[in-house]
């Protein structure tokens, strides 16, 4: 590359310049550009072959720098002139967002460019300048000199179907709307083929009437005919897929006209897919299709809902979802109609909420950590409420509620009124039910409202399911084809398990606790594991315990009346000579000490029983007022506690017992107190040892 005199250059920082002169100067070469304000700039040869890049004299960059005026004027008069001007800097192909970028660099607004560029697009594939056969791809060029545009043959009807009919290629009819609505009489030829197409009744009902009405503008034929050739097929148009406000009217205005042409006996209880569409756009298209709809019969409220319900984000008539601009359209609507009902009239009410339910329960399932959804789903919630307050019921909550998507219930149970929350509970349960995992959240949801344990929701849904199960039908059958004892007890536990009010099933555990206690009483049964006691079995407990009481009071009658005999024979005794009373001492000494012992041991056989049943009280921790005559009787008898119930201690086998698991550890956990009776000398005998297990 090289750089000449006179030649226009796009300095490093964005400014235009005109190569003025070059030099060779002590430091080599230099090149000298001026702008058009005068400035003037010189580098080396080498930096400006490097930084500087050669631009159009007629390229956007240098009419900027020269009449800014007639740029600014040329963007609203001649706007092609200005793409034009930009693609002569820019020198190659170019994608449409580079070429954004440049305009809103160089001239356009950045707030501005959307609409700016909506007017401009149609009309650069006119302009025998630019490249427009690559404007599918959404890239650009400029053509050279004798260059022939590019080519791209794209059918006109293509394969894709909706509802069965085939949808004509968008571009194409795209952009020959646009002309023709802009210049129509240079549009004709051009547009023609594009017309043509509203004959063919395999193509959608929409893309027909946007074709008939292009053949009204390019003069192909009238109103009349276009809206004649169309004829069954009016009430099938979508007005939301029609971008053109007059057109979304033009289509109502034919559909009006072809249903007068049918006479005074057509009617329709549901509104048609034109008026539905309508209904969803609003104002003034609602205002029409609710005349329209009037004249047919049509329930209002119809209309209402299906303004939430059509051209939903997911829907069929939407297409694919495209996140967030659908939901940023779509809360913008729901937030429109909920206004408008407030104002309006009350009795269409139930079709704003069959909408808003319908709404929820359909609406797509996307990534959760998406808040745009959420925030949809809330203002739905909020429409169904607002509807539903009018005439709160119960029973319409719980029927509108189940069935709900996860998410969509969580945002409902967030909104509904206290005093209605309650109601809600089975709608929640059967959710949960159905699926645990995904209905989580709106049993977190519902339990925080209530103030209440989730877990005990989710407890109540689990029996819930039991209830609903074969299991509590197979429990009660194997209840009663069981034969031997073990194999009925098993059937009676599951059956409780299953359903905890089994009468039959419980009754079977009662007799058979009773059969345990009552050989756990009579001695024949020793058993470390919990025995449940019946009331029957505690009343025999208790007789029990009163018999042992008797004969411990009898046991220490006889040692006292025992002790006195010794202590008189001692007396007695005493009197003898004086010269044996050493003899004697030695003698009364003995024999109180076998007295004594002979009563602790008469004492510790008779009590024993008694002792063994306080040790039972301590560990099952119930009869107190028992335990507390039976520790009277006892330490009135000499026997004393020296391990405590719930004591830790060192392990002693002389006074403990061990009951757990494995061998003994150091320290033990006492269940029941050790209890022993001392002699003289503080000699011990062991009444009843303690239970113990380890210690924690």
């Amino acid at each position: 590359m090289t750089l000449q005199v006179g030649e226009w250059v796009l300095l490093h920082d964005g400014r235009a310049a005109r190569i003025a002169r070059l030099a060779v100067g002590p430091a080599g070469k230099m090149v000298e550009a001026e702008t058009a304000t005068g400035d003037v700039v010189d580098r080396p040869e080498a930096y400006a072959l490097a930084r500087w890049r050669p631009i159009a004299e007629d390229g956007l960059a240098v009419r900027l720098a020269l009449d800014p005026e007639g740029v600014q004027a040329d963007l609203g008069a001649r706007p092609i002139e200005v793409v034009v001007a930009a693609l002569r800097d820019i020198g190659e192909e170019v994608s449409q967002a580079e070429l954004r970028e440049v305009l809103i660099r160089r001239v356009v607004p950045r707030e501005d460019f959307a609409a700016w560029w909506k007017r401009v697009q149609p009309h650069l594939s006119w302009d025998e300048r630019v490249d427009a056969g690559l404007a599918r791809t959404r890239r650009y060029r400029l053509l050279m000199p004798g260059e022939i545009q590019t080519t791209r043959v794209v059918p006109r009807v293509s394969e894709e179907l909706r509802n069965g009919r085939k949808l004509l290629d968008a571009p194409q009819l795209k952009g020959a709307r646009e002309r023709a609505s802009s210049d129509p009489s240079k549009a004709a030829e051009e547009a023609r083929p594009e017309a043509a197409l509203a004959q063919r009744e395999d193509v959608d009902p929409t893309d027909r009437f946007m074709a008939a009405e292009l053949g009204v503008w390019i003069g192909l034929w009238d109103a009349d005919r276009g809206r004649d050739m169309l004829g069954s097929d009016l009430p099938c148009v979508d007005l939301m897929r029609i971008s053109q406000h007059k057109s979304r009217s033009t289509a109502l205005e034919w559909y009006a006209a072809w249903l007068a042409g049918l006479g005074e006996a057509f009617a329709a209880a549901d509104p048609s897919a034109i008026l539905r569409s309508a209904a969803a756009l609003g104002p003034p298209w609602t205002v029409t299709a609710g005349q329209i709809g009037r004249r047919l019969g049509v329930d209002p409220s119809k209309l209402l809902e299906a303004s939430l319900t059509w051209s939903m984000p997911g829907s069929p008539e939407a297409g694919q979802v495209k996140l967030p601009a659908d939901l940023d359209t779509y809360d913008r609507r729901i937030e429109r109609i909920r206004a408008a009902v407030a104002a309006g009239n009350q009795e269409e009410m139930p079709g704003l909420a069959r909408g808003a339910v319908a709404a929820l329960r359909e609406f797509p399932l996307v990534e959760s950590a998406n808040s745009g959804v959420a925030q949809t789903l809330r203002g739905l919630a909020k429409c169904w409420l607002f509807a539903r307050q009018a005439a709160p019921s119960p029973l319409k909550y719980v029927s509108d509620l189940a069935g709900l998507p996860a998410r969509s219930m969580t945002a409902a149970l967030g909104l509904i009124p206290d005093a209605m929350v309650e109601a809600l509970r089975p709608a929640v349960e059967q959710a949960y039910v159905l699926d645990p995992q995904a209905y989580r959240e709106p049993v977190e949801v519902f339990a925080a409202r209530r103030k209440t344990d989730p877990g005990a929701i989710a407890l109540k849904a689990a029996r819930r399911a039991v209830r609903e199960s074969k299991a509590l039908e197979l429990a009660a059958q194997a209840l009663e084809l069981a034969e031997e004892e073990v194999v009925r007890v098993e059937s009676a536990n599951l059956a409780v398990a299953v359903n905890p009010d089994d009468l039959q099933a419980l009754g079977v555990l009662n007799e058979a606790a009773d059969g345990v206690s009552e050989l756990l009483l009579d001695g024949v049964v020793d058993s470390s594991a919990t025995v449940l006691f019946s009331p029957s079995s505690w009343r025999r407990f208790a007789m029990s315990m009163v018999g042992e009481l008797e004969r411990a009071k009898r046991a220490d009658g006889l040692a006292t009346a025992k002790v006195a005999e010794l202590a008189a024979e001692v007396e007695r005794l005493s009197a003898l000579d004086e010269q044996r009373r050493a003899a004697l001492t030695e003698v009364r000494a003995e024999v109180g000490a076998q007295g004594r012992a002979s009563a602790s041991a008469v004492a510790a056989g008779a009590l024993r029983p008694v002792a063994a049943a306080l040790a039972d009280s301590f560990e099952a921790n119930s009869l107190d007022a028992l335990r507390d005559r039976l520790e009277g009787v006892i330490l009135r008898a000499g026997i004393s506690i020296v391990i405590q119930a719930g004591e830790v201690v060192g392990f002693d086998p002389t006074r403990q017992r061990w009951v757990g698991e494995g061998e003994p550890p150091d320290r033990v956990l006492a269940l029941s107190p050790a209890l022993v009776i001392r002699g003289e000398g503080n000699e011990e005998t062991v009444v009843v040892p303690a239970r113990v297990v380890a210690a924690r």
